[in-house]
């Protein structure tokens, strides 16, 4: 029997036009020595938002080894400003350090060798304003893992305070040994809301998708505030001019999430 198409492809798939014209081709491959992806982009400007609108950060990783980074600040860690998210004892991780206060969250299965999406958001608790709680949720392939708080004495008010230097994608600080990231990333994205469950999972099961196009249940490319698809260059694709830069021997390679 043949298909007929133009009416007939209206029963395609929604997502398969758009990723017909996104043939994804890199991920970023990183070492675990000293290498990592530096954003040239601080996430202040973000987390100072998170009492309204939230925040999420999401991406594709293929782990070599456990007790590693993901996202990390460029910088020494400081009281001043800290963001940590990262595979701790094959667990996710999240750590906010801010205005001398800290928040920590653990939970989430990490599986090495293996291509898994990673997300972490950041909503609003109550009003999300002055002395309430930052609330912080770990996904794992658009699923909520239902992480919990080690402790969390982190306000709002803490987040309108934070300052963080660059963000550094695979290391905690830049030029430091500890904690480097080794295995592949791609797809990552920071968007400056709390990206919903459903969109996350719509991507989860799509990760070909060019997030800078809405598609099925995904409908969050319009607070797409960074986003690298790591395809042989460190562009970012959102249009915000966010470019990054490899260190250290950063590269990219053709192993890829499916």
């Amino acid at each position: 029997m043949e298909l007929m198409l133009g009416l007939g492809s209206s029963l395609l798939s929604p997502y398969l036009a758009e990723e017909a014209g996104y043939n994804n081709t890199h991920s970023l491959l990183l070492d675990g020595a000293n290498d990592n992806f530096d954003t040239n982009f601080s996430a202040q400007t973000i987390l100072r938002a998170a009492p309204s609108d939230g925040f999420t950060v999401s991406f594709w990783a293929n782990p070599d080894t456990t007790g590693r980074s993901f996202l990390g600040s460029t910088a020494v860690p400081s009281t001043s400003g800290q963001l940590v998210f990262m595979i701790n004892s094959g667990a996710l991780l999240t750590l906010i350090r801010s205005n001398n206060k800290a928040g920590l969250e653990q939970g989430g299965s990490v599986a090495l060798n293996e291509w898994h999406m990673y997300s972490l958001v950041i909503s609003a608790v109550g009003a999300g304003s002055g002395s309430d709680f930052v609330d912080m949720s770990h996904f794992v392939d658009g699923v909520d893992v239902n992480s919990t708080s080690s402790f969390n004495n982190t306000t709002y008010d803490d987040l309108a305070l934070i300052s963080l230097p660059d963000l550094a994608i695979g290391s905690q600080a830049e030029g430091s040994a500890s904690n480097v990231f080794d295995g592949h990333i791609d797809q990552f994205a920071i968007w400056n809301r709390a990206v919903p469950e459903a969109h996350l999972a719509a991507l989860a099961a799509h990760p070909g998708h060019d997030y800078t196009t809405d598609s099925g249940d995904y409908a969050s490319s319009a607070f797409l505030e960074v986003y690298y698809k790591f395809d042989n260059n460190a562009n970012d694709s959102s249009g915000n001019g966010h470019n990054g830069e490899t260190v250290n021997g950063a590269s990219f390679d053709t192993n890829l999430p499916s």
